[in-house]
């Protein structure tokens, strides 16, 4: 198979080919990279590929992958762990070049774009006294067809595949990180943020439910607040429900705990019934408590206490146990102050919770002192 022929499938077939297509010149007149002084060149040659089926698609796809060069296999193989949009410094570290070799990188990028391999768009520099920067984003349907291949064969494919996602963690994680923090002082930049790089923070929460090392800590509140604003209820419930499921198998019972609490967290947004939760909650609170007495890690287990004091807090309020709902949160306002400081979005969020409970529990005061009088 010729070069030529390389780019007409990675161009048609990997960026724009939906499964089940089986007319692939009907893709042409929608694809803008290909000028129309090449359509008709484009449609005869795929005329004579005759690719009609997916099993032709992914030979052609697996042949021309099998061609590139060793560089650009590697490459494409370890930028096949980012989901979504890339800077080059991005794409730098997660492919692991130093800074010297940075434009070697940037030269290597470019022959990937050339072969139909990466999409680049310039875009405006956020610092206003730049030029336009690049940015890399793979199609999502050649970076499937990488992943599969490179699972299914394994080898060092597998491993270099699965050492550039632990630096996508690392790299995107951090990202993450610093915009929970910023949301607590500037929300707007902090959403404006979180947009452009979306498919790789969801794609790190993605990877981060099925880590089987993942321990949780007096840093969770970030996953926490990041799951709330990326994911729905439902799928949050799903995203802690996994991650507890994984912490039961480890026998690790204060991330199972911690998990759970979350877990029921989302449940009670779903509308589940309050008392229900609460006997689900009594066992996290159990596994906790005894948990403490026995781990040097108290620190950390006084912050899982606290998220599973709030919410008690918040079930008992449902159900219109205003005067012990009150005293649970009050534990949970003393915990979190003490370890995340007064002005922690947390803090702000249980205090917030005990002012509900504690005007519902003035409402029930005065309704029973007014039948008091009513019955005098």
């Amino acid at each position: 198979m010729q070069k030529f022929d390389h780019v007409i499938i990675f161009q048609i077939i990997a960026k724009r080919l939906q499964d089940g297509c089986s007319q692939l010149k009907d893709i042409i007149p929608s694809t803008p990279t290909v000028p129309s002084s090449q359509k008709k060149d484009i449609s005869q040659s795929l005329s004579h590929l005759n690719l009609k089926s997916t099993t032709q698609h992914q030979q052609c796809l697996q042949s021309a992958f099998e061609s590139l060069r060793d560089t650009h296999k590697l490459n494409l193989i370890k930028l096949a762990t980012i989901p979504g949009r890339f800077s080059l410094d991005a794409a730098r570290k997660i492919v692991k070049y130093r800074k010297r070799d940075l434009a070697i990188l940037q030269y290597d990028l470019h022959d990937l774009h050339y072969l139909g391999l990466l999409d680049i768009k310039r875009e405006n520099a956020s610092n206003q006294f730049s030029d336009k920067v690049a940015i890399y984003s793979i199609p999502h349907t050649l970076r499937a067809f990488v992943i599969a291949l490179v699972k299914s064969k394994g080898g060092d494919d597998l491993k270099a595949f699965y050492k550039a996602q632990n630096r996508f963690i690392q790299f995107f994680g951090k990202k993450l990180r610093n915009i929970c923090k910023l949301l607590q002082t500037d929300l707007g930049s902090a959403l404006s943020q979180l947009r452009q790089d979306l498919d790789n923070y969801l794609g790190f929460l993605e990877i981060l439910k099925g880590a089987e090392d993942f321990r949780p800590s007096e840093n969770l509140w970030w996953v926490v607040l990041a799951s709330e604003l990326m994911l729905s209820a439902k799928d949050g419930q799903e995203f802690y429900r996994h991650m507890a499921d994984g912490a039961k198998q480890r026998d690790d019972k204060h991330a199972f705990a911690d998990l759970r609490c979350y877990e029921i967290l989302h449940r009670k947004d779903l509308g589940h019934d309050p008392e229900e939760l609460l006997q689900q909650l009594k066992e996290v609170q159990d596994i906790l408590s005894t948990k403490i007495d026995s781990s040097g890690d108290v620190r950390s287990k006084q912050y899982s206490l606290a998220s599973c004091y709030c919410l008690r807090g918040e079930l008992l309020t449902q159900t219109s146990k205003a005067s012990e709902a009150v005293q649970w949160l009050q534990q949970a306002v003393s915990l979190r102050k003490q370890l995340l400081g007064e002005e922690h979005f947390l803090v702000a969020r249980t205090l917030y919770a005990l002012g509900v409970s504690m005007k519902m529990k003035a409402s029930m005061t005065i309704n029973a002192d007014s039948e008091k009088l009513m019955a005098k």
